[in-house]
């Protein structure tokens, strides 16, 4: 058909490069009819309706293309539908109507290979996430360059093989056959991530024999995992989850160094491993509660301990404080009875003189110094040198303090004198006995 429009050429070839591969397929599975419509609906009954819808879409935007010069509406969408309608189809044509599922596993191994007939003018596409491996029958030849190739005349392999590296994940169960330490059987599913080896030799390996690949990589997983186990005794079991899974790995690595198994360990969570005898599980239950309560018997009394102890501080804290307070209060005392003893003893230094005295009490002062010049100017009265000086110094302002002088005074002249006893008056009463001795010695 010759091309007359402004249509983009890539349209052209993109249909051209799929439409005939599907036309031959379709006829390939039993499809019958004139044309693309009828050969399609043929397969109803056959087909699921998912795929029947997406041949539909893919014949109408060839025949707009084709018939009515009308482009594309999505090439990147009728590019993606084709190469998923083809896929399916050919796992119809070579009788892979379902997934073949690994035996030992869940593991579905065409989420990780699947195998395509090198037919003329079709396309593979090679990347580093998605590696081909050409083959001769079952037999790998090599790899394919990365990018898309479009299969030729001149090819000397028959189909490809489209390994997914990964990751992948799966769940291997074992039964009774790990063994801990002390000879205690245990069972369970082991969880795992893994790659396939991104490298030529592992690559064909995997590609040749992909269920004995991954047969070999469960074994040698379970391997690891054993010899790692068979270090621990089973009352070791939960630290053995928790802190084994990098051993493991490094253990699997170790034994495959030399790749000879395609497959590459890099994550494994051990969850679920525990006895197969309930018993023994019960057993080691019922020694895990009494540990926990014993655990949290011993919490509590530490709780308990450091309780008395802070209150203990908290007691110790407030003696010292409150010793430290009176220890401070009677520092205080003693700095006040001795500021106090000071001031005294000032006070009294200041009392022996006269300017002391009239600065504390001045009408005291002035009262002394009248009476003493009473008591000299009646004692100037008195005859007799002698007298005068003796009673001058009895009755002088400091004899209300001298009990001695205060004794003679009584005892020779009949005079007693008190603390408040006034001294002017008591001289008055002195004269006239000192008048009639003096009077007895006249002849």
């Amino acid at each position: 058909m010759e091309k007359t429009s402004t249509t983009p050429d890539h349209h052209w070839l993109l249909v051209k490069n799929f439409w005939i591969p599907i036309e031959i397929s379709l006829q390939t599975v039993g499809a019958t009819g004139e044309d693309a419509n009828e050969k399609i609906n043929s397969l109803k009954e056959r087909l699921p309706k998912t795929l029947i819808d997406d041949l539909h879409y893919l014949r109408m935007q060839r025949n707009n293309l084709f018939h009515h010069d009308i482009p594309l509406e999505n090439p990147t969408r009728w590019q993606s539908v084709a190469e998923s309608a083809l896929a399916k189809l050919e796992l119809i044509e070579d009788g892979k109507k379902e997934p073949q599922m690994l035996k030992e596993n869940k593991m579905d191994i065409n989420n990780i290979i699947s195998f395509t007939k090198a037919r003329f003018l079709r396309h593979y596409t090679c990347t580093k996430e998605k590696q081909i491996v050409l083959l001769d029958q079952s037999t790998p030849i090599r790899l394919a360059p990365e990018g898309k190739t479009f299969i030729n005349f001149c090819r000397d392999y028959t189909q490809f093989a489209a390994i997914t590296i990964g990751p992948h994940f799966d769940t291997i169960s074992v039964e009774d056959s790990l063994k801990t330490k002390d000879g205690i059987s245990i069972e369970g599913k082991i969880n795992v991530e893994f790659y396939v080896i991104d490298k030529e030799q592992q690559l064909k390996q995997f590609a040749l024999n992909s269920s004995g690949e991954y047969k070999a990589f469960q074994y040698r997983a379970i391997s690891s995992v054993q010899r790692i186990l068979a270090k621990k005794n089973y009352d070791e079991l939960d630290d053995f989850r928790i802190t084994a899974p990098k051993e493991i790995i490094n253990d699997y690595a170790e034994n495959n160094i030399d790749e000879t198994c395609a497959i590459k360990l890099t994550v494994i969570h051990l969850p679920n491993l525990d006895c197969s005898d309930a018993d023994i599980r019960e057993s080691r239950l019922n020694q895990k509660r009494l540990a926990k309560k014993e655990e949290v018997r011993i919490l509590q009394s530490k709780m308990a301990v450091n309780s008395l102890e802070d209150e203990l501080l908290k007691k110790s804290t407030e003696a010292k404080a409150e010793w430290e307070i009176q220890k401070l209060n009677l520092d205080l005392d003693s700095i006040k009875a001795r500021h106090e003893l000071n001031q005294k003893m000032d006070l009294a230094e200041l009392l022996k003189t006269e300017h002391g005295q009239m600065a504390v009490n001045p009408e005291l002062v002035y009262e002394y110094k009248i009476k003493k010049i009473e008591i000299e100017r009646y004692i100037a009265t008195i005859d007799g040198a002698d007298r005068r000086a003796i009673l001058k110094a009895i009755l002088s302002h400091e004899s209300g303090q001298n009990r001695t002088l205060r004794a003679v005074l009584e005892n020779q002249y009949g005079l007693k004198l008190t603390d408040e006893s006034n001294l002017a008056e008591e001289i008055i009463k002195l004269s006239p006995i000192e008048n009639q001795e003096e009077n007895k010695d006249d002849p």
